[in-house]
C-alpha cells in the first residue's frame, strides 16, 4: 500500500509540472532587480529567487505594499521550492540536507496599471522579523489575466490504513519534551543537520544524567566534514562526532564540545567558521545507527521509529519543510502529504508521538523539535502526522549509556505555560515505567488540589503546580510553574468631550501595544470620530504578552443654540438672547464687538454668532444695512491698540492688512509700521519718549486717527 501512495504522489507532481510548462510565463530572476516588467493579459509572472528552506527564511511580500499593489497584480497559488542541486552523499544513496533551493512565486494581472512589487527575505511568522534581503521590480499589467493557468489545489490524501500497528509493547503516547534542553535557533545558517545532531545528545544527557548541557553547534558545523558535510551549505547526520573513537572532527577524540568552549556564531553570520580543534571532549555515545527497514524514500516504519524514541531518546530525521504551512504554523496537527519536488531539505529531532485519529488516517502524529527558535510553532515544537512531508527520512538514533531508563518517573508540562489573567491552561503529567498510577496535585501558593491525570487550571497569579505519582510503593514527583500575565489596563483620551453637533474629536488609546476599535475604525491607537448623538466607542488592546484588555468611553454631543435673529432700533442692532456674542461686518470679525447689541458704524452686511452654555455656536442670517445717511465710521472697533497707555510694547490688531504711521503731537512722523490682518502684531515702543502720539491708519474705509499714550 505504501508503494501505491508513492506512485500517486509522483503522478501528481508530473501533472502539476506538465500544467506549468504549457503556460505562457514571464520569468524573472535576481538579475531583474529594479527593472520594469511588462505583463500581458495571457501571461503569468514567475519570480525565481534563491533561498534555503532549512533555515525558515523565505520570500514574502513587503508589509509596506500599497493598496494599489493588491489591485493590479495578485498572487497565483502557493509557492514552489526547487532544490538547485540534489547533492548525493559519497558513501550511500542519501543526499545533503540544508541545501539552497529556488523559490518560485507567481502573479497574474487583475487590472491595468503599474505595480511596484517588493519582496523581502525573512521569516514569515515574525511580523517584525529581520529582513535579510529584498527584491523590487515594477510590474506593468495590461489588465485582468485571460490565460488558462490554474494553481494546483492541495488536498490531503487519506491512507487506506494507519501506518502504525498500535502495538501494546509501546505506549500510545510518549513525550520527551519535559526532559529536553531549550530550543535553539539556527537563523540564516543551513546547518539544521548539526542542530539536530546536537539535540539528540543534549536530550539524552538530560534524560540519563539529569543535567542540562549546552553543546556547541558551531563545533559540529565547522569541524564535522565527513560525507562531504559543508557547514552552513548543508550536511548530514553527525552522530559519528559523538563516538569517542572518531577523530575526524576533533583530533583529541569524539564527544561533546560545550558552547562555552566553542561559542556558536554561524547562526548569526550565516557563514561557516574555522574549526578550532583540538578540544577536550566530554560526553560520548556507545553507538549510533540508522533505523532499519527503510522504504524506497528512506523512511523506516513508524513503529520502528517509535521503538527507538522510547528506548534511545529523540532521533535525528530529515523531511520536507519548504511549504507555506511550515512558515505559518502556530499549533495544531499539521497534515500535508502532497508531492515533493526535490525531496528532503530540513533536519529535526522527533521527541515523541501520539496515536490518535488524524486527517490523513495515518494513525497519529509525531512531536517534532525544530531549530527555528521558540517564536515558531508551539514554543519551537510541532505536531505533524505520520504521513506528512516525508517525515522520518534517514532516521538515525544514538545509544547513550545503554539506552533510556524506564524506572518510574514523571514529567510535567502545560499547554500553554504562560497565560493571561482569566484564561485556562491544561496540565499534563506523563508517567513512565508502569501503567497503574495514582496522581495527586498541589500548588504553591496553596489552593489547588486534584487527583485526575490532566487537570485544567485557571490561576489568578503565577503558580507552581506539583504532581506526585504513586505506583505500588514508589512515589515520584515533578513541578511546573504557570506564569500569569495581567491584562493590560487601557485608557481612552478624547481630544474634546463633549463636542458640539457637527464637530469631531480624536480618541487616543494607550496602555497596550496593538489596538482594534469597534465599529470599523481600524487598528491604530488614535481614531477620528464625528458622532451625531451620544455614542459609545470601544477599543481592544493587546500587550507584548498577547493579553487583551478592553475599554469603552462615551462621547457626548451637545446641541447647538437656535439660529439667532437680529432686530434694529435706529443705529442699534440687537441679537436674540444667548450666552455669548460675536458680531461680523461683511464676513469680517469686528474686534471686541461681543455684546448682545452693536451700534451700526457703516453700511453693509451684519451677522452675529451666538454661543450657548455648552460653548456651541450658531451663525445668524445676514442683516443688510444700506442707509445712505450713515456716514460716521468708528475705527476703534476696526483697529485695536493695547495696552494703552504702554511703557514698552504695544499690540495692534486689524482684520485686514494696513500700514500705520505713528506721529507726535506736532504731526511729525516717528515710525511707520506694517500691520498684518487677522493676527496680533507686537511693536517695541520703549525707545519713544513719554508723551501723546497719534496712530494714523489708512484702510479702504478711509483714514483713522487713534490716540496712543507712551508712559
Amino acid at each position: 500500500m505504501k508503494k501505491r501512495f508513492i506512485v500517486i504522489a509522483i503522478s501528481l507532481a508530473v501533472f502539476s509540472y506538465a500544467n506549468l510548462f504549457s503556460q505562457n510565463f514571464a520569468k524573472v530572476t535576481r538579475a531583474n532587480q529594479n527593472q520594469t516588467i511588462n505583463l500581458a493579459v495571457n501571461q503569468v509572472l514567475e519570480i525565481q529567487l534563491p533561498e534555503r528552506p532549512s533555515n525558515g527564511y523565505s520570500w514574502v511580500e513587503a508589509a509596506t505594499l500599497s493598496d494599489k499593489t493588491q489591485k493590479t497584480i495578485s498572487k497565483a497559488g502557493e509557492d514552489d521550492f526547487i532544490p538547485d542541486t540534489v547533492i548525493p552523499l559519497p558513501n550511500n544513496n542519501k543526499h545533503f540536507i540544508g541545501q539552497v533551493s529556488t523559490q518560485i512565486i507567481r502573479y497574474i494581472g487583475v487590472s491595468e496599471g503599474p505595480t511596484v512589487l517588493t519582496l523581502e527575505l525573512r521569516r514569515p511568522w515574525l511580523k517584525n522579523g529581520e529582513v535579510m534581503d529584498s527584491y523590487t521590480i515594477t510590474v506593468v499589467s495590461e489588465g485582468e489575466y485571460t490565460g488558462a493557468y490554474k494553481p494546483q489545489l492541495k488536498a490531503i490524501h487519506k491512507l487506506e490504513k494507519p501506518l502504525t500497528s498500535g502495538s501494546s509493547a509501546l505506549p500510545s503516547r510518549w513525550d520527551w519534551r519535559p526532559r529536553c534542553t531549550p530550543i535553539e535557533n539556527q537563523n540564516m545558517c543551513g546547518d539544521c543537520w548539526a542542530y539536530a545532531s546536537v539535540g539528540t545528545l543534549e536530550c539524552n544527557i538530560s534524560i540519563h544524567d539529569g543535567v542540562t548541557e549546552d553543546i556547541s553547534e558551531e563545533f559540529v558545523t565547522d569541524c564535522y566534514t565527513n560525507n562531504g558535510c559543508s557547514g552552513c551549505n548543508g550536511g548530514y547526520c553527525a552522530h559519528q562526532a559523538w563516538m569517542a573513537s572518531y577523530t575526524g572532527a576533533n583530533s583529541s577524540g569524539g564527544g561533546a564540545i560545550y558552547e562555552s568552549e566553542d561559542p556558536t556564531t554561524c547562526n548569526n553570520t550565516g557563514v561557516t567558521g574555522i574549526c578550532g580543534e583540538p578540544y577536550a571532549p566530554h560526553e560520548a555515545i556507545d553507538n549510533y545507527a540508522d533505523i532499519g527497514g527503510e522504504n524506497s524514500q528512506g523512511i523506516p516504519p513508524v513503529d520502528s521509529i517509535k521503538y527507538h524514541i522510547y528506548n534511545h531518546g529523540p532521533v535525528w530525521i530529515a523531511l520536507y519543510a519548504a511549504s507555506s504551512a511550515w512558515h505559518s504554523y502556530t499549533g495544531g496537527i499539521l497534515a500535508e502529504n502532497e508531492s515533493y519536488t526535490g525531496g528532503c531539505d530540513h533536519a529535526v529531532d522527533l521527541v515523541g508521538w501520539s496515536d490518535t485519529a488524524v486527517a490523513d488516517n495515518s494513525g497519529g502524529y509525531w512531536i517534532l523539535r525544530n531549530s527555528w527558535g521558540t517564536s515558531w510553532g508551539m514554543s519551537g515544537y510541532m505536531y505533524i502526522t505520520y504521513a506528512s512531508d516525508l517525515i522520518g527520512t534517514y532516521a538515525d538514533y544514538i545509544d547513550y549509556k545503554g539506552g533510556t531508563p524506564h524506572s518510574l518517573s514523571v514529567s510535567l508540562y502545560a499547554s500553554p505555560n504562560s497565560i493571561c489573567l482569566g484564561d485556562t491552561t491544561q496540565l499534563e503529567a506523563m508517567a513512565y515505567g508502569d501503567s497503574n498510577y495514582v496522581y495527586s496535585w498541589t500548588s504553591s501558593p496553596p489552593g489547588f488540589s486534584s487527583v485526575i491525570k490532566n487537570p485544567k487550571v485557571a490561576p489568578t497569579a503565577t503558580t507552581k503546580y506539583v504532581v506526585s505519582v504513586t505506583c505500588d510503593t514508589s512515589i515520584v514527583s515533578d513541578s511546573i510553574t504557570i506564569i500569569v500575565h495581567s491584562k493590560p489596563t487601557l485608557n481612552i483620551s478624547p481630544s474634546v468631550n463633549p463636542i458640539c453637533k457637527g464637530n469631531s474629536t480624536i480618541l487616543t488609546a494607550s496602555g497596550a501595544k496593538n489596538y482594534l476599535w469597534s465599529g470599523g475604525y481600524g487598528n491604530t491607537s488614535a481614531v477620528l470620530v464625528k458622532p451625531d448623538s451620544a455614542t459609545v466607542y470601544t477599543v481592544t488592546g493587546t500587550d507584548i504578552n498577547g493579553c487583551r484588555g478592553e475599554k469603552s468611553d462615551t462621547i457626548y454631543v451637545n446641541p447647538d443654540p437656535a439660529v439667532p435673529t437680529i432686530a434694529q432700533s435706529g443705529d442699534l442692532l440687537t441679537s436674540s438672547a444667548a450666552v455669548g456674542y460675536q458680531w461680523f461686518w461683511n464676513d469680517t470679525l469686528i474686534i471686541w464687538a461681543t455684546s448682545q447689541s452693536y451700534t451700526i458704524k457703516h453700511n453693509g452686511s451684519y451677522t452675529v454668532e451666538v454661543t450657548n452654555s455648552f460653548g456651541c455656536k450658531t451663525m445668524s442670517a445676514p442683516y443688510v444695512m444700506s442707509n445712505a445717511g450713515i456716514e460716521k465710521y468708528d475705527f476703534s472697533d476696526y483697529i485695536h491698540i493695547y495696552p494703552n497707555p504702554s511703557t514698552n510694547n504695544i499690540a495692534v490688531e486689524c482684520p485686514v492688512d494696513v500700514t500705520i504711521d505713528i506721529l507726535n503731537v506736532q504731526g511729525q512722523l516717528i515710525s511707520k509700521l506694517q500691520v498684518y490682518g487677522g493676527r496680533t502684531n507686537y511693536f517695541d515702543v520703549s525707545v519713544f519718549p513719554s508723551g501723546v502720539y497719534i496712530v494714523k491708519g489708512k484702510t479702504e474705509k478711509g483714514i483713522c486717527l487713534i490716540k496712543f499714550i507712551k508712559e
